[in-house]
């Protein structure tokens, strides 16, 4: 998870607010609207059959590095939640 917020946190001050790539790569939260601006990179980014922005192909290495990190991170995060759950229904119905 630490990768994952790093990584977004690193991708939205690379990428300037007032572009639409930053307006397709960031959303609020849920129940987020404390905070100014949109900080989360998208959930559909953790799918890997998703396509990255083809406007992110305009920028240096370390912005499209840090979105690969934040994809990834979002996907292991979601994969643990998954499995956490899963695990608990598996040892809930195991006999003793």
């Amino acid at each position: 998870m630490a990768m994952h917020v790093a990584c977004t946190a690193a991708l939205s001050f690379s990428i300037d607010r007032d572009t639409q790539l930053f307006d397709q790569l960031f959303t609020h939260p849920f129940l987020g609207g404390l905070i100014d601006g949109p900080w989360l990179l998208r959930a559909k980014y953790f799918i890997p059959w998703v396509v990255s922005p083809e406007d992110l192909n305009e920028y240096w290495f370390v912005p499209r590095a840090m979105f690969w990190g934040a994809r990834l991170g979002g996907m292991l995060v979601a994969l643990g939640f998954v499995s956490f759950f899963v695990s608990g229904f598996y040892y809930a119905g195991a006999p003793a």
